[in-house]
Parts: structure tokens; sequence; C-alpha cells
């Protein structure tokens, strides 16, 4: 299982399609949001999210081979690539929803973004699926 587990890794490493997945995955094992959130659709987003795969400009940008510099954030006036870090921890569109998801799970916000992101998706993450899903639902409207 070692060698298979250290090949998985460096397959990860040498793959830039999976910049969030290798952020947040540390070790070859089943991931619990698996079994803790019993929601189909709220798995779906977290496993999205996790996946790079949730339809969002860095994603979306890659469908339609628009350069990466070019998949910009259409919600906000920053001019940030829309990464799933500008999408959960940085767009200034999601500030109430994200304010309300930091409360409810008492984030520290004086930690670094990167953490903050990785804690809500690996810590909490039917509450971060829920936040997610809002946030999908604004950008319909």
């Amino acid at each position: 299982m070692h060698k298979y587990s250290e090949t998985w890794k460096n397959d990860i490493a040498n793959t830039p399609k999976l910049r969030t997945y290798k952020l947040l995955k540390e070790n070859l094992q089943s991931e619990p949001y698996l079994y803790k959130i019993k929601t189909r659709a709220y798995r779906s987003t977290i496993f999205k999210i996790r996946s790079g795969t949730l339809p969002i400009n860095i994603e979306t940008g890659r469908w339609r081979n628009i350069p990466l510099d070019q998949r910009l954030c259409n919600m906000c006036d920053g001019g940030s690539i829309e990464t799933e870090l500008h999408f959960m921890c940085e767009c200034s569109v999601y500030v109430a929803p994200r304010e309300k998801l930091y409360n409810s799970v008492m984030i520290d916000r004086g930690q670094p973004v990167g953490d903050i992101f990785k804690i809500l998706i690996n810590g909490f993450p039917k509450e971060t699926a829920r936040y997610i899903t809002e946030c999908m639902a604004k950008r319909q409207n």
C-alpha cells in the first residue's frame, strides 16, 4: 500500500488540473464528508469544489480554452482569477453569506485565507456545502 500511496502522491503532484484537490487531500483514504453529509446534493457540491469541477470561471474557462489569466471573477470588481479560494473566501459579492458561515462555525478570521479554506471544506463540509449552494444560487440572479 505504501508504494501505491507514494505513486498516487507523485501523480497528483504533477497534474495541474488538480490544484484544489492537492491542497485538500493529504492521505489516500476515504474523506469523512462522504459519511458526514447525508444529502446527496451537498455531497456533490463538496466533491465539485474539492475536485475543481464547480462551474466557476477557473473551470468553465478551461472548458472554453480561455487562458488562465483571463478567467476572472464576473461577480466582483476585484479583477481576480475566479479560483475556488477566491469564490469561497475572497469574493466581495458573498460577504454576507460568508459572514454567516464563519459565525456559525466560529472561524478564526486571523488565519491565512488558504487555511480557512481548508478548515471549512475539511472540517465543516455540511455548512460549507450550504454556503456554496447559496452562493451559486446568487450567481443565477
